[in-house]
């Protein structure tokens, strides 16, 4: 029982964070696009975790792909989504 209030209250803490995280991002987003919000506002998400996973795996796409769980055909089309160029290692 103990446990599971302590997951529970983890998962409430981390929720919180992540909102007051997103909170100013938000902000920013809806005054420069408050048409569509919700799409725009996925294509930056997306856009930042592409980014960021590129960063930690120095450019790897295959272990990119692999820590997305997306192919490099998506993560291809996801890039070009994002206006991100996509430069292939391998060729």
């Amino acid at each position: 029982m103990k446990q599971s209030i302590k997951m529970q209250t983890s998962r409430d803490e981390h929720a919180m964070l992540f909102q007051q995280g997103l909170e100013p991002f938000f902000t920013v987003i809806s005054a420069s696009r408050p048409d569509n919000l919700l799409c725009t506002l996925s294509r930056s998400l997306k856009k930042a975790m592409i980014l960021l996973t590129l960063k930690q795996c120095n450019g790897d796409h295959d272990t990119v792909c692999s820590l997305l769980g997306i192919t490099r055909t998506q993560l291809a089309a996801d890039m070009s989504q994002c206006g991100l160029h996509h430069h292939s290692p391998d060729a």
